[in-house]
């Protein structure tokens, strides 16, 4: 998956070592590179976590106008306004590539899951941002469903989480993700299908 990106966008795939043989990263290191794909790129499909956004707003300044001393002055206070860019949208006014980013969103944050005697389930979290996990929510027509707020065990942030196990529910998820995932979670969806009383006969969608 990431093959591709590099493809398209140039920058270098780069293989865990050891016993991290599994990890691989995509890293771009060409200033060429960032002026030319990186940036039209995010600026024209914004990054729709607050952490992200902060991260590109606080990257691009100090890109575009570089000044080390300041950099080192304001690096741990790139989060400091991250109550001020919330909403980043509504319910009513999601991003025309909502539906594709939420692809990629999966891909990273959400989890397709077997449970005991037999029930399924699909759950996805993220930290500090319940608009967007309402927006997930509400996206698959499961506005019934509550989003728990908890505490991260590590990081201490506020979590919030919603999780479907409903054939209906979980179906919709499947009929969103399967033309859109590109890596590991597409194999573990394909396995959660296999593996699924009720979804099995849906495996022909991920065969070649």
């Amino acid at each position: 998956m990431l093959s591709c990106v590099a493809n398209s966008y140039g920058g270098l795939v780069r293989r865990g070592i050891d016993k991290n043989l599994g990890y691989v990263q995509w890293v771009v290191n060409d200033k060429k590179i960032f002026n030319q794909k990186i940036l039209p790129l995010f600026d024209k499909y914004l990054p729709l976590t607050s952490r992200m956004r902060l991260q590109y707003h606080f990257f691009k300044k100090y890109f575009i106008n570089p000044d080390v001393e300041q950099y080192f002055l304001e690096r741990e206070l790139k989060y400091k306004n991250r109550n001020s860019i919330i909403p980043l949208f509504t319910e009513t006014n999601v991003p025309d590539y909502f539906n594709e980013w939420l692809g990629g969103f999966i891909e990273s944050e959400g989890s397709f899951s077997h449970r005991v005697k037999g029930n399924y389930s699909f759950s996805i979290a993220q930290n500090h941002d319940y608009f967007l996990i309402e927006a997930i929510r509400n996206y698959y027509g499961l506005h019934h469903l509550t989003i728990y707020h908890k505490t991260g065990k590590v990081s201490g942030y506020p979590l919030y989480e919603f999780s479907v196990g409903s054939l209906s529910g979980t179906g919709r998820v499947i009929d969103h993700c399967t033309n859109l995932l590109q890596g590991y979670k597409y194999c573990q969806l394909a396995e959660f299908v296999m593996n699924s009383k009720v979804f099995n006969d849906r495996l022909k969608e991920f065969l070649d």
